[in-house]
């Protein structure tokens, strides 16, 4: 089975044996958890109820045992303090200290 794009050339060439695979590494794939304030605690991969009254939040994105990328959520302003205990939260969770 071939996937084209467009009409044009095959891009990529599928085979219809489920057998003729390989399992792909994920080690260093990025992991990504959100964390939300609401009220004076922390809450990680919160749903739409518990966003939706957050003061605030953070996207972190963790490459092995380290944070590789923080982004901040939503409108609204963090204390440092807020964003330490965030990232702790974390790593406490992911058993990543």
């Amino acid at each position: 089975m071939a996937a084209t794009l467009d009409g044009a050339d095959p891009e990529l060439i599928l085979s219809d044996d489920p057998s003729d695979c390989w399992r792909l590494n994920t080690d260093k794939a990025p992991l990504l958890v959100s964390v939300v304030k609401i009220g004076e605690s922390c809450v990680v991969d919160p749903g739409a109820e518990e966003e939706a009254v957050s003061g605030g939040g953070v996207l972190v994105a963790y490459g092995g045992k380290k944070i590789t990328s923080v982004l901040k959520l939503s409108g609204g302003s963090l204390h440092p303090n807020t964003l330490r205990d965030m990232l702790k939260v974390k790593q406490i969770r992911l058993n990543l200290v």
